[in-house]
């Protein structure tokens, strides 16, 4: 299995470039991480959580320049590779090796 923190990091990194932001130092990584960190959770049912509400999960990281960035299915969709890897092309992920 060959899906963790670090993928789940690089991913995160990935989809906030869908609402605009670009993280690529060492330096917003490490940011990009604490995000995870702090927001990031594991959806029970992805696709209902997909149809959830943005205002019931939406919840506002600061940056250390004080801009704050609005997070909503960011904060699940991340985590969900480790259960479906082939959201970042690998096709192992957790539900196979618990089946």
């Amino acid at each position: 299995l060959d899906v963790g923190g670090r993928e789940c990091t690089d991913f995160l990194m990935k989809i906030l470039t869908e609402k605009g932001y670009s993280f690529t130092t060492t330096r917003e990584r490490s940011i990009v991480r604490d995000m995870k960190e702090k927001l990031a959770f594991v959806a029970l049912d992805y696709a209902e959580e997909l149809t959830t509400s943005k205002a019931l999960i939406e919840t506002t990281y600061e940056l250390p320049d004080g801009q704050p960035i609005v997070f909503d299915s960011e904060r699940f969709r991340c985590a969900e590779i480790m259960f479906n890897a082939s959201l970042i092309g690998k096709s192992e992920c957790l539900s196979s090796v618990s089946q």
